[in-house]
């Protein structure tokens, strides 16, 4: 990464706060449902998804430094005459979690949602712990996984969808006079 022009600042501090700006705009926190082997999982992704390089280089530097696995996707649309898009996706409960953990209190729009991210993480984490510990045998692990669990944070976390604001809807308080549409006013001849 290029040399800070930032002088006597907490520059991890900053560089945490850029991060969490980026996935404030260009992240995705979400629980999703997804089957495998017939069976209905929960699932946790923790994504960025951006078509500027130099974007890129700097958050995979900043899971770099800080030991969090990813993954990294290119989806190259330049047929259709559009740039690559890149798609970094963290890995591991205990990556989401770290992941989380440094940059939870500069979120504004994800904080909740990353709340419940980590919150879920960490309760799959130590299933998953206890099942290794146990022996990390595939025919016992549903004694460890538990779907019901699962389904109270997947349905915590549809609530604060259907709660949270969308493109349609502004996040400004406008007065009442300032929120009507003016019709454009016609030159009198």
């Amino acid at each position: 990464m290029e040399e800070s022009l930032i002088q006597g600042v907490n520059q991890q501090g900053t560089l945490n706060a850029y991060i969490a700006g980026l996935m404030d705009g260009e992240g995705t926190f979400e629980i999703y449902k997804c089957i495998f082997k017939k069976r209905e999982h929960r699932n946790v992704n923790i994504m960025l998804a951006n078509t500027d390089r130099k974007i890129i280089q700097i958050f995979i530097d900043f899971l770099k430094q800080n030991g969090i696995h990813y993954h990294i996707y290119t989806y190259d649309r330049k047929k259709s005459g559009r740039k690559i898009q890149y798609h970094i996706s963290l890995v591991s409960h205990s990556s989401k979690i770290k992941f989380i953990d440094l940059i939870i209190s500069y979120l504004q729009k994800n904080k909740e949602f990353a709340e419940l991210i980590r919150e879920f993480s960490k309760y799959r984490y130590e299933k998953w712990l206890t099942w290794r510990k146990n022996g990390g045998n595939f025919k016992n692990r549903g004694n460890y996984f538990n779907q019901e669990e699962d389904d109270k944070f997947y349905q915590k976390y549809r609530m604060l969808r259907d709660a949270s604001e969308t493109i349609s809807q502004t996040s400004y308080n406008f007065e009442k006079d300032e929120d009507i549409v003016q019709p454009l006013l016609k030159n009198k001849e």
